[in-house]
């Protein structure tokens, strides 16, 4: 949802997803929306100038990112949502995103989470409640699942500030996950 917490994803977030899923030899292609935003000075936390969700997001996938209107949702087992301020701003209304949510539910494919990806979720669910009670007592080092929903949460940055514990809790969260797909 573009590179930076203020405005988009939350960078740290992104890349542990990233090296977990390299170390378990799993395929994977970052996507994002192109549409335009208005950035967020990271130092002054100032308004800076409009900048683009998909352009700014390459800044993170190596330029390895598609334009999530042109994948097909079949080549994919899973959907991983990092956190960051910037995806509740960004994709809060998009329906593409949505449908792209939608379809990984039904298509029975889990979904995984972490720090403000839930929120997300529970926009398009229309559901305040979806997992609150496991995200009260979950900590940033580990996860929790809605088992006939496959949904998978980890905290990350909303309860950890140690990247080594976050990156344990995502690491925990993306076995389950590949686990289930490799079955």
């Amino acid at each position: 949802s573009g590179c930076g917490l203020g405005d988009g994803s939350e960078i740290s977030e992104v890349i542990l997803v990233y090296a977990v899923l390299d170390k378990y030899a799993v395929n994977y292609t970052p996507v994002a929306q192109n549409i335009d935003f208005t950035s967020v000075n990271h130092f002054t936390n100032e308004l800076g100038e409009v900048r683009n969700v998909l352009f700014e997001s390459a800044r993170m996938g190596r330029g390895l990112i598609q334009d999530i209107e042109t994948i097909n949702y079949d080549d994919y087992d899973a959907l991983i949502i990092p956190g960051g301020v910037g995806l509740a701003k960004n994709y809060r209304d998009s329906e593409v995103v949505f449908d792209l949510i939608r379809n990984f539910e039904h298509s029975e494919k889990p979904i995984g989470t972490m720090c403000a990806g839930i929120d997300l979720l529970r926009k398009y669910k229309n559901d305040p409640d979806l997992l609150k009670e496991e995200i009260t007592i979950v900590l940033a080092n580990d996860y929790c699942n809605d088992k006939n929903l496959l949904i998978y949460y980890t905290p990350a940055f909303r309860k950890g500030s140690n990247i080594s514990e976050i990156q344990e809790g995502i690491d925990k969260m993306m076995q389950s996950i590949i686990s289930r797909v490799r079955r």
